[in-house]
């Protein structure tokens, strides 16, 4: 899908949100919930209305987002179909795609609401290489957690390679588009706008993906770098559970 046609998906998706002037710095809240992968709690109506006013204002500035564990939020009232969720790790509150970053205040107070509540962790249910299947999506995982850097403007002059990749459910990445890979740099330009670089073992997973009858023609099998990479990805989701449920040293002040 085209960064056009997913741009004007968003747009569309995001009409549904309750209308109010332009000028506006707030919604009605009346009440408000989180719910993780162990259960939900209950979020202060105020400060939920507060954050969501900022859309109202259009004031989002659509900043990157990570993929890692995230939290459904759900509030009344609320008319028309619109998701709603919160990824701590990139303090993003995401509504039908559109992406808001919290600030320190509301962010300490989340997290102290939050702190007994296991958020979901991202499942990939597929991955595209090319015009092929991934012989192991979820292997894709750690890759998309790896640490951002910066890469050459000349990149973009080297042959690229479209991956496309299906996060499981309705999630804060359900209108994401194709990651953009480059062999040649080992790059892997990510839909959140940010750049990571593959690791040897993740390249030649890619590799095999992209020409499966190379493999074949190598005896066949799983790789030793994809039964590494697929080894990796409960260490890659432990440590966001970690960093996403790590608690501060003092309790968070309720404003």
């Amino acid at each position: 899908m085209s960064p056009r046609r997913i741009a004007t998906l968003s747009f569309a998706l995001l009409a549904l949100w309750p209308a109010a002037p332009a000028a506006a710095k707030s919604v009605e809240v009346r009440a408000a919930r989180a719910c993780g992968a162990t259960g939900c709690v209950p979020l202060p109506a105020a400060m939920v209305a507060q954050m969501l006013g900022r859309f109202e204002g259009g004031d989002t500035g659509n900043p990157g987002m990570r993929l890692g564990p995230f939290y459904r939020l759900h509030i009344r009232p609320q008319s028309g179909s619109s998701l709603l969720f919160y990824v701590p790790v990139s303090r993003m509150i995401v509504v039908n795609g559109q992406t808001l970053r919290v600030g320190p205040r509301h962010a300490a107070r989340l997290r102290a609401v939050l702190r007994d509540v296991q958020p979901i962790p991202p499942r990939i249910e597929s991955v595209t290489v090319g015009a092929r299947a991934a012989a192991h999506p979820q292997a894709y995982t750690p890759l998309l957690y790896g640490r951002p850097v910066s890469a050459p403007a000349s990149v973009w002059n080297h042959r690229d390679v479209l991956i496309a990749i299906d996060i499981a459910g309705d999630t804060p990445w359900s209108y994401w588009g194709a990651a953009e890979y480059f062999p040649s740099a080992r790059l892997l330009h990510v839909p959140d706008g940010v750049w990571v670089r593959a690791s040897a073992g993740q390249a030649a997973m890619i590799a095999s993906d992209l020409h499966p009858g190379r493999r074949a023609a190598r005896g066949g099998g799983t790789s030793t770098a994809t039964v590494a990479a697929v080894g990796a990805v409960a260490v890659a989701i432990a440590a966001m559970l970690a960093v996403a449920l790590r608690r501060p040293r003092r309790r968070a002040r309720v404003a």
